[in-house]
């Protein structure tokens, strides 16, 4: 039996199955022997040329004082109608050629661990790359050329909610079919799918399964931060700061300068020209110009990163305690901010709302009730907020809500199909 690979790309981290004579194992990829197995999703080019990828692109950015390009979250990119290259230390790289660097080194680590060459591999995908079903089919082109160009041969994809479907019913004991909701909660997208899975003794085909209905929203960890940012942290960059007009009358600094600022990987575009000669005509004129400073020094320092981990790093610490704190110490910035939940589930509280609709449309999708469904298999990095499990919980009751393996269900469920096929 040969030995094929199941690959979880994630936004923000990956993951690799390995499937081998019949059994699934997840693969260490992280570079690191006490590594949790993922592997950020993250490649960075250093000015010399050197390329690094994943935890090892992370720490040359920042041993290297942000200089270079850094990328996270790529995935999210496959979305957009952007066709052409990035120019990267002058030289030009396609959307397919940066996704194919991380999934090369995913490839090459796991065929170290096999000791042989691998050419299949099974990929999951969100169920929405993209409302415009032609931009999606494109999206999943674009991923196949990236698999390709990092090696591979032959590329099969399978929706992510319905890959942790498999992961869960090879994981739960049961005696007869079941309707079971699979919610994906990950750092760029929701994915639901409700299926109706056989007995756990019984082979799940995923080429014959019964999938009711299958949902997803644009909703995740990314935005999560992001939210916290624009409420929690703007403040400090002049965002409450107000301008002198021409009529002597104090206006609201252009909002514009914010919506990059609310997104770490947009935030370099704002060192460009037309940013700075906005900067220039309201310096003189600001009520607040210590903030204006620090926004600038953010921008032109790239301390956008920094400020974006600190942020998660409060996030993961608000959703086990009441309150975190948000500390950035980096050049004119010197915040503690305080993060309690009631802060954090307020600032999110219209994604889970638009969240909680995708679930019901589903549910609707499938023609059946909340009753009809047996289980709630929920998954993924962003399903251990407190407000997100609730949701599932108040709605299904706890009975019925199972959570495990958040990091990796997705991937062994791409392994499980993989020694099938």
């Amino acid at each position: 039996m040969k030995t094929v690979f199941g690959i979880d790309f994630g936004t923000k981290n990956s993951a690799l199955a390995i499937g081998r004579e019949g059994r699934v194992e997840i693969a260490n990829v992280s570079g690191f022997q006490k590594g949790n197995g993922t592997i950020p999703s993250a490649i960075y080019f250093h000015p010399n040329g050197e390329v690094f990828v994943g935890q090892d692109a992370i720490d040359e950015y920042m041993y290297n004082n942000h200089e270079g390009r850094l990328f996270r979250a790529v995935k999210s990119l496959l979305k957009n109608e952007r066709k052409g290259f990035y120019l990267i230390n002058k030289k030009p790289y396609s959307l397919e050629q940066l996704i194919g660097l991380l999934l090369r080194v995913i490839k090459q680590r796991g065929e170290e661990i096999v000791q042989e060459q691998i050419n299949d591999v099974v990929i999951g995908r969100p169920v929405i790359f993209s409302d415009n079903k032609e931009m999606d089919k494109a999206a999943e082109r674009r991923l196949t050329d990236a698999a390709i160009s990092a090696g591979f041969k032959n590329v099969v994809f399978v929706f992510e909610p319905v890959a942790a479907a498999l992961a869960f019913q090879q994981s739960e004991q049961t005696n007869g079919e079941q309707i079971v909701l699979i919610c994906d909660i990950g750092g760029g997208t929701s994915d639901f799918a409700i299926i109706k899975l056989p007995a756990s003794t019984d082979v799940f085909n995923i080429s014959k399964y019964s999938i009711l209905s299958l949902g997803g929203a644009y909703i995740g960890g990314d935005d999560f931060d992001s939210d916290i940012m624009q409420t929690k942290m703007i403040k400090y960059y002049g965002a409450d700061a107000q301008v002198l007009g021409e009529s002597n009358e104090w206006l609201p600094v252009p909002h514009s300068l914010y919506l990059s600022l609310c997104r770490w990987h947009l935030i370099p575009d704002l060192r460009e020209s037309k940013t700075r000669e906005i900067i220039s005509q309201i310096r003189s004129r600001c009520n607040d110009l210590e903030a204006l400073r620090r926004f600038e020094d953010l921008v032109d320092s790239n301390y956008g990163y920094e400020l974006f981990q600190q942020i998660e790093v409060a996030k993961v610490a608000v959703s086990s305690n009441s309150e975190s704190k948000i500390m950035f110490r980096e050049g004119l910035s010197d915040i503690k901010e305080t993060l309690t939940r009631t802060d954090f589930e307020k600032a999110i509280k219209n994604r889970v709302t638009e969240m909680n609709l995708c679930v019901e449309q589903t549910i609707s999708d499938a023609g059946i009730s909340v009753a009809n469904i047996d289980k709630i298999f929920i998954t993924g990095g962003s399903s251990q907020i407190p407000i997100i499990r609730q949701l599932f919980l108040e709605k299904f009751g706890e009975e019925k809500v199972v959570q495990n393996d958040v990091l990796t269900a997705v991937a062994r469920g791409l392994g499980i199909h993989a020694t099938r096929l």
